[in-house]
């Protein structure tokens, strides 16, 4: 492992101007202010036609990265950046904190992350580092593992399991999509578990960060938070209200052999405790 990337982050913004596609992103590591911009392909947003405009290769570290339904996980370097609390203008003044696009006076700046190469919001990404030359992913379940040339190695883990970052999103976009959820104990969720293994036993550490999970995609996403709200719900001897415009935890059921039927205290519509089937 090389020095870590401190922040990472998913490109949010579909329309910005330079969207790049590194050859590898080995080649773009610790590459400072005042380096040369790297080799890359340049490519337009797959929803904005080309203008002719010139694009600019990105001179920072980041990746794209092909999810298993054909979007496009976006990945790039990013970095802190003080804004006005107010209209979160970052034309300001840290000093004096005075703000030169609405005028106000904060007593407190608001710190956000932003993405280096197009300054648009970002989350952030830990656990994810830069691979050296001799890593080998121990999972490699994609024809494309080990491109990104980027590495994640979970928090929680404390046998510091680590797999290539393409291996480590369709592991979890796999375990999402047939609910294969783990409780930990220790960060008391369910989660997907820890991709290593402790010599015949899995690992019982979990993906602990939600941003982590969002790089499956946003449908897997979403399911993923249906799945751990059902199953936590159950655990605490509770259900789900199967209405799709409800789905609000329901606690304190009556036991299913004298009532079956049983009234959503929310959207008020009636439901099965067993089966589900609402009427």
């Amino acid at each position: 492992m090389r020095q870590e990337i401190q922040i990472y982050e998913i490109h949010r913004r579909s329309n910005c101007v330079h969207h790049c596609t590194p050859s590898h992103a080995r080649a773009s590591s610790h590459t400072p202010d005042h380096a040369p911009h790297m080799q890359s392909t340049v490519t337009p947003p797959s929803d904005m036609p080309d203008s002719g405009v010139p694009r600019l290769p990105c001179k920072w570290p980041g990746a794209d990265i092909c999810r298993h339904d054909g979007s496009v996980a976006h990945v790039r370097t990013g970095k802190r950046q003080v804004v006005c609390t107010s209209c979160s203008s970052a034309f300001v003044n840290v000093s004096t904190g005075v703000c030169f696009e609405c005028g106000s006076h904060q007593k407190k700046l608001t710190t956000i992350l932003v993405c280096r190469e197009c300054r648009s919001k970002a989350v952030k990404l830990p656990c994810i580092q830069q691979i050296s030359d001799d890593f080998e992913c121990p999972l490699t379940v994609v024809d494309g593992c080990e491109h990104s040339g980027l590495a994640i190695r979970l928090t929680g883990c404390k046998e510091g399991h680590e797999c290539c970052l393409e291996c480590f999103i369709a592991t979890c976009a796999n375990r999402i999509s047939k609910n294969n959820l783990y409780w930990s104990q220790r960060a008391c969720r369910f989660s997907v578990r820890c991709f290593g293994s402790i010599g015949m036993t899995a690992c019982p550490a979990v993906v602990g960060t939600p941003s982590l999970l969002e790089l499956v995609g946003k449908r897997l996403f979403t399911k993923y938070t249906k799945f751990a709200t059902e199953r936590l719900t159950k655990r605490l001897l509770g259900t789900v209200c199967p209405f799709p415009s409800c789905s609000e935890a329901i606690m304190d059921l009556p036991p299913m052999n004298l009532k079956k039927m049983v009234k959503c205290p929310y959207c008020s519509g009636i439901f099965c405790q067993k089966c589900k089937i609402y009427i």
